[in-house]
């Protein structure tokens, strides 16, 4: 099984390293300006990024494009799942 990191970037993009083979496993590049937070689902193969251009993107972290966007008036700077 693969360990993972996920990180956050002020390029506008996310990334997941898988930390067994030393490289990036996927890079996501939806958003239009910094990428302030990540979280992954420990259930799914699910992730949501938020961002400085107000949106909050999920991700199925084996397609490409994001599955969902929800806009929001304001810059966003943290996520997190619930896990109940």
């Amino acid at each position: 099984m693969s360990r993972h990191l996920y990180t956050a970037s002020a390029d506008k993009t996310a990334a997941i390293y898988d930390c067994d083979r030393l490289r990036v496993s996927r890079k996501m590049v939806e958003h239009s300006s910094y990428v302030t937070s990540i979280c992954a689902s420990n259930e799914s193969h699910t992730c949501v990024t938020v961002s400085d251009d107000g949106t909050a993107r999920i991700w199925d972290t084996r397609s490409k494009p994001s599955s969902l966007t929800l806009n929001h008036q304001y810059p966003l700077t943290a996520v997190a799942f619930d896990s109940k």
